[in-house]
């Protein structure tokens, strides 16, 4: 028993270490992108959204089914009514009477012209039920309003998928910044101990009269701004994982341990494909077809208000001054609207109606062309890039080969110290640039995706 304390601390610690996403395994990007999903606040606003947009479809429905009432009220009267027409004697208080009817015999029972708090109470319920209003037959039926109500709710759920692509890319960005610049601190650092190695043959050098002592300063200056370079390196580092901290919900002080491996750079689809697939099913396209089916919806109603409604009701009334008598009343009715003449204010709302109705297919149409330009757009920039890419994997495959010659050389007496840190410098900057330019592409891979509204997706 005397272990158990160390051995419980040791299992809380670990619990917290793993809630905190402490443990030893590397974030990959998609574990990144699960989790920043999931602490994203605009993301969770929007779901709440969502949330009371479902609701709204059972209010919209239950509006047009039957709705049940009950009151109740207790009164205590004090003095006599009046009216302007009592007090100019309309009505002789004299002569008012109450009848009565109590074990077979009736009383009459003249009213007094005050009373003295006097109990009353008075209940009841109610029933009201549309048979036919705003489109809806006895609520059996989607009315408009109802189909308005699951045009916001699917709207609403495209809108969150649109919101997902954007923080997808955010969050891949901030992510592949983190790990190629980590990566290219290590390049920057060894580029500086390069740059020390050639300060220090150029200053043997000159002591040897081999070189002019310019050579010294413009070393100097090549060091300088490699040890430049390395802190801004550095920094953009430090810089991105803070961001990415705070995507995923993270302390800010976490130090983060990521995957270092990087994704893939994929084959586009076919250009046809790819634009019909983006135009057919895009979420943007998809929230403009909700928009299209609430103009639709609205120019509905606007159609019933050119029509009669019909109403149901069902009431009950009961009251008592807590005496022999108590009274009651019971209604039934049924009402009709009908709409005779309002100087064409129905007709226009219904052609305002229709013409919202074309004014939102043809935004749609506007959305699809958009989404197709920006797509295309994105596409030659992207193969804008592969052509810069080709040039720095080709410039890296010449300054290895460099490197592999000048050490050849430098092994058999040719080429001095010098020319070997020279290349090796070559060798890391092309790499370096190597290294950069795969991170742009992989950047507008994830533009082009967010573009696209995960409808094509390149890290899958």
């Amino acid at each position: 028993m005397k272990h158990a304390g160390p051995l419980l601390l040791a299992i809380w610690m670990w619990v917290g270490a793993v809630a905190n996403g402490g443990t030893d395994r590397a974030l990959t990007l998609r574990d990144c992108i699960a989790q920043g999903l999931g602490q994203n606040p605009g993301l969770k606003s929007e779901r709440f959204t969502l949330a009371a947009d479902k609701e709204n479809i059972w209010k919209a429905k239950a509006s047009f089914l039957p709705d049940f009432t009950a009151h109740a009220e207790m009164y205590l009267l004090n003095g006599s009514p009046g009216s302007p027409w009592q007090v100019a004697g309309v009505n002789d208080f004299s002569e008012a009477a109450v009848t009565t009817r109590a074990n077979g015999k009736t009383t009459t029972t003249k009213t007094p012209l005050r009373i003295g708090w006097a109990p009353v109470g008075i209940g009841g319920f109610g029933v009201t039920y549309p048979i036919y209003e705003d489109g809806s037959i006895l609520g059996l039926n989607n009315p408009p309003a109802v189909k308005v109500a699951k045009a916001d709710y699917k709207k609403q759920d495209w809108t969150i998928r649109l919101t997902e692509q954007d923080v997808i890319a955010k969050i891949v960005g901030v992510f592949l910044n983190v790990t190629v610049y980590q990566q290219k601190v290590e390049l920057d650092q060894q580029k500086v101990n390069l740059s020390k190695r050639r300060l220090e043959i150029v200053k043997e050098e000159v002591t040897l009269n081999l070189v002019l002592p310019q050579q010294v300063d413009i070393a100097k200056a090549q060091l300088a701004a490699d040890q430049q370079m390395l802190l801004t390196s550095q920094q953009r580092a430090t810089d991105s994982e803070r961001i990415l901290a705070e995507f995923l919900g993270r302390p800010p002080t976490q130090n983060l341990r990521l995957d270092q491996t990087q994704p893939g750079i994929p084959s586009l689809p076919p250009l046809n494909d790819l634009l019909n697939r983006v135009a057919a099913t895009h979420p943007a396209v998809e929230v403009e077809r909700q928009n299209v089916e609430v103009a639709q919806q609205q120019y509905r109603l606007a159609q019933t208000a050119l029509y009669p409604s019909v109403k149901a009701g069902v009431s009950y009334t009961g009251s008592t001054a807590f005496g022999s008598e108590n009274l009651d009343t019971f209604i039934a009715q049924v009402g009709v609207q009908v709409p005779i003449f309002d100087f064409g204010h129905n007709l226009a709302a219904e052609h305002a109606a229709l013409d919202h109705v074309k004014a939102a297919q043809a935004q749609l149409e506007e959305v699809q062309l958009g989404i197709r330009e920006s797509i295309l757009t994105q596409l030659g920039q992207i193969h804008t890039i592969e052509s810069n890419l080709a040039d720095m994997e080709r410039n890296y495959v010449l300054a290895s080969n460099a490197v592999d010659l000048i050490k050849s050389e430098h092994e058999q007496g040719i080429a001095n110290q010098l020319a070997l840190v020279d290349a090796e410098i070559g060798l890391v900057g092309a790499k370096d640039d190597l290294l950069l330019s795969q991170l742009v592409l992989r950047l507008e891979y994830a533009q082009l995706q967010r573009l696209a509204g995960g409808v094509w997706a390149w890290n899958r």
